[in-house]
């Protein structure tokens, strides 16, 4: 076991497996998963010492969610529950017994992610917060626990707002770190590298030395951490294209895709969903493409259009194809089947050439189907509401949701 390193989220199995009652929180699969935090204990048998930290009870995921919305203080706390994060440190007497050392509220909101204890059990560290690694002010803590001192660090102000927003992002956290460690008095932590992919699970890392007693950061081998900065330039000028690019393709008239690109095609049935259905802000649409036949899931694919409309929910249909005529042969099957008046109601869209809109039209009329025919070769310009902001903004259907207390 590495020298000041209590447990990982990977070896604290062995730490719960020797310490039964202790339970366990996940940290996120995706750094979007999140289970509703639990008590944790870390063991470090080998100096005899514990560290068990209890997070603050909430009553749900939602209930926090909802509370965070609006601003409620301690958000989705349970009532009677545990109002504040708190960690206990012990260590092991020759009888058995264990021995309070310390004890003391956390400075975080919910609970840390991680924590570390230092060889002499004169520091614990915490790392992160529940549902957003990354995030806060107190992203890193450092507990002196002979003088009682607090030292508290944003990630974001250790790093450079820069260097920050080139890491891997997802919706709740941001990838930024790896192992960590005490080494001689130093917090020692991995920082993750940035590359243009912005995927998570990042193997190349830059370390960033903080003094326990003193604060004092140190980023070790500076001509790594110029290379990690010009790498962060590169992340943040292609992420600076790319919003760009965004925003002039939210602007302009909505082609149709190339034939083949399938995802293409999934993207323009949404965004035309978006441009031109009348409850574009509440409405959820399932858009089916059909795939070339020669594509591994070509029969999987002729399935799920079958599927979409003889077993069709309450949203709205989308269908288009990677081969028009292909298309045109299989929703005649499909619509055969169908018994009349079985899609009364029920919204379906289908992108296809004005030269077929005729002949599906008379396909869908026994099904009384609400039928909404796309031309892909007739762009479809953008809603007045969707476009871009003037500080450059792209806005979405949640910004014009009204909540249930809206009246």
């Amino acid at each position: 076991m590495k020298r000041g390193l209590i447990a990982s989220c990977v070896s604290l199995a062995a730490a719960a497996l020797a310490v039964p009652a202790a339970l366990v929180w996940a940290s996120p699969a995706c750094a979007d998963s999140w289970t509703l935090p639990e008590t944790r204990t870390y063991l470090l048998a080998s100096k005899g010492c514990r560290l068990t930290i209890v997070p603050r009870d909430l009553e749900s995921q939602l209930a926090f969610f909802e509370g965070k919305v609006d601003h409620t203080e301690k958000a989705g706390q349970r009532p009677g529950g545990t109002p504040q994060s708190n960690a206990t440190l012990e260590r092991r007497l020759p009888d058995g017994r264990w021995e309070r050392i310390w004890s003391r509220a956390l400075v975080n909101d919910v609970a840390p992610v991680d924590a570390l204890v230092s060889d002499g059990m004169d520091y614990v560290v915490t790392f992160d917060n529940w549902h957003s690694i990354g995030y806060g002010d107190d992203a890193i803590v450092i507990y002196d626990i002979a003088n009682g001192g607090v030292r508290t660090f944003s990630v974001e102000k250790l790093l450079g707002t820069d260097y920050f927003a080139a890491l891997p992002h997802s919706v709740s956290s941001v990838q930024w770190r790896g192992d960590k460690r005490i080494e001689g008095g130093q917090l020692v932590i991995d920082v993750v590298v940035p590359d243009e992919s912005r995927s998570m699970g990042h193997e190349n890392h830059v370390k960033l030395a903080i003094d326990l007693a003193s604060g004092k950061t140190t980023e070790r081998s500076p001509g790594a951490w110029r290379g990690a900065r010009t790498f962060a330039e590169r992340v943040n000028a292609a992420s600076r294209a790319a919003e760009q690019a965004n925003r002039a393709e939210r602007g302009a008239p909505l082609p149709g895709p190339a034939s083949h690109d399938v995802l293409g095609w999934h993207s323009y049935l949404r965004e035309a969903f978006w441009r031109v259905d009348p409850d574009w802000i509440e409405g959820s649409p399932a858009t089916t493409v059909l795939l070339a036949r020669r594509a591994p899931n070509y029969r999987d694919s002729v399935k799920w259009i079958g599927k979409h409309l003889e077993e069709s929910g309450g949203g709205p249909e989308m269908f288009a194809g990677v081969d028009e005529a292909d298309l045109m042969g299989v929703l005649t099957k499909v619509t055969a089947r169908l018994r009349p008046g079985a899609l009364h109601g029920k919204q379906v869209y289908i992108a296809a050439s004005q030269a077929v809109h005729a002949r599906l039209t008379a396909l869908f009329a026994p099904s009384r189907a609400t039928l909404v025919l796309l031309d892909p070769a007739r762009p479809i310009p953008q809603r007045p509401e969707r476009l871009p902001r003037a500080d450059g903004s792209l806005p979405t259907p949640f910004d014009f949701r009204k909540s249930e207390d809206s009246p």
